[in-house]
């Protein structure tokens, strides 16, 4: 019996080594959604430079290149249209390779902080709307979602930190992203193809961790030194500059991404100022990153006490400031949306900063991505503010983008007018004619009115909306 296990000790030593197959990032793995009608790229490393690294895809297409002297490759290939079709790819660098259960579709990036991350399952204490019929729905092998692992890098990332993709079946949806499932979800439904998620989102983090170092230099009010964060722990180093976009966003770089869906602000809230100026900043930064012009969606943060004290006739608070920063994004940026959420809060959530009512929100986000595909007539944003003008005691309030009817629950309400004093009040409001797109405001505390406001303060809710129930934006018509 000896004799037997020598020999084969013997034999086993006698073998050739053999060596790794090529890596691949972890997106690039079993189950992927690429990206349809594109030229998309595939990466990955090999121990063999200088070798020639072949790639073949099921569906016709075939690449080769040269393996760099730091083992890294690249090859773009053509993708077919979308089909519910498995397709597979092999990589041959002398050692086969192959990824199977390939879906050819739309990929959609989701991300931001809490309200992006927070899954179907709902954190402790803040469940999700509509949670028991997303567990309960049919498996969906056409909506697949990838789940990029939190890591906060000191320097740009090769890879992320590990994931897989996801199928969307029984109940592992329940740690899916809310936002993103609903989303997918649409999307998928509406355009009868696959559909591929892509979360990379983080609770509590900053705007400043999202954007790449580089981008940030001119900003003044937040610490672009490393300040020790290399020294913590890695789950403490989400605060530096750019570690979220080198950690969670860089690594991506290579991957076919239709559009971005964005939900953050809330950790902005103290630096409300320079927000517009930062997003813009980030979505110029991140199309660079991926080189392309990918459409940018994102929602407003939601109605939220923040303390502070907003007594009538108070400064308004800071979420108000940074709604009012997230509106001017959608002039400064090309090919963007905001999707407001002033009316997707329950009265009693005033101190609940995870709103549970995400179905809504993605389905807003999903007007503006179906608009991109070119389906004509949808609306994707409520009325937007205008004008405001004296008329006597009263100030009238001009709309665009209202199609000429406001839709109103009830007595109207959130709106405030102030005189030369700049205290504001509770005013009444209303609308003249059924087709009219201005509503006149007033208040018996105020004898001659110089700005309204509607909706700005940190938690303060109105019920304009379009007549496809989009809401109006909170707005003032003052700088005070």
């Amino acid at each position: 019996m000896k004799r037997f296990l020598l020999a084969g000790v013997l034999w086993l030593l006698a073998m050739p080594f053999a060596a790794a197959a090529v890596r691949l990032p972890h997106i690039l793995s079993d189950g992927a959604v690429l990206e349809q009608s594109s030229d998309v790229r595939l990466w990955g490393w090999s121990d063999r430079p200088g070798k020639r690294l072949t790639v073949a895809a099921s569906w016709g297409e075939r690449r080769s290149t040269v393996i760099a002297d730091d083992g890294s490759w690249q090859v773009v290939i053509r993708t077919p249209e979308a089909s519910f079709d498995r397709h597979s790819i092999v990589f041959d660098d002398g050692r086969r390779t192959e990824l199977a259960d390939i879906l050819i579709g739309e990929v959609w990036l989701c991300s931001g902080q809490s309200n992006m991350e927070m899954p179907v399952g709902g954190f402790w204490g803040c469940p999700v709307e509509g949670a028991a019929e997303v567990l309960l729905a049919p498996d969906n092998d056409a909506l697949r979602y990838f789940k990029v692992p939190r890591a906060a890098a000191m320097s740009p990332a090769d890879d992320t930190a590990g994931g897989e993709w996801q199928r969307a079946a029984g109940a592992s949806v329940g740690g899916w992203s809310a936002v993103g499932y609903f989303f997918g979800e649409i999307l998928q439904r509406k355009l009868g193809v696959p559909v591929g998620i892509v979360d990379s989102s983080w609770g509590g983090t900053p705007i400043e961790s999202w954007i790449g170092l580089d981008r940030q230099r001119r900003f003044d009010d937040y610490d672009l030194a490393d300040d020790g964060f290399s020294e913590r722990p890695a789950e403490e180093r989400w605060a530096r500059a750019a570690s979220l976009y080198d950690g969670m966003i860089y690594p991506l770089r290579n991957y076919a991404i239709r559009g971005v869906a964005w939900y953050q602000g809330c950790s902005n809230t103290g630096r409300p100022t320079t927000y517009a100026d930062k997003l813009a900043t980030m979505i110029g930064c991140w199309r660079d990153t991926f080189g392309r012009e990918m459409p940018f969606y994102y929602v407003e943060i939601a109605p939220y006490d923040y303390g502070g004290g907003e007594a009538p006739g108070s400064y308004p608070g800071s979420g108000a400031l940074l709604r009012e920063q997230q509106q001017r994004v959608m002039s400064m940026a090309e090919h963007t949306g905001m999707v407001s959420t002033n009316d997707l809060v329950y009265d009693w959530e005033r101190d609940q900063i995870h709103p549970r009512r995400k179905r809504e929100v993605a389905e807003r986000l999903a007007l503006w991505a179906l608009s991109d595909y070119g389906i004509e007539g949808l609306p994707t944003l409520g009325p937007v503010f205008d004008r405001a003008e004296r008329e006597g005691s009263r100030m009238r309030v001009y709309y665009k983008n209202a199609d000429d009817r406001l839709s109103l629950d009830g007595a109207i309400r959130g709106f405030e007018i102030c005189g030369a004093d700049r205290v504001f009040h509770a005013a009444e409001a209303a609308r003249e004619g059924f087709d009219s797109s201005t509503i006149v405001v007033w208040s018996d505390e105020v004898a001659e009115p110089v700005a309204v406001r509607y909706c700005f303060r940190n938690f303060l809710q109105g019920n304009v909306r379009s007549r496809y129930g989009l809401p109006a934006l909170p707005f003032r018509s003052d700088d005070f």
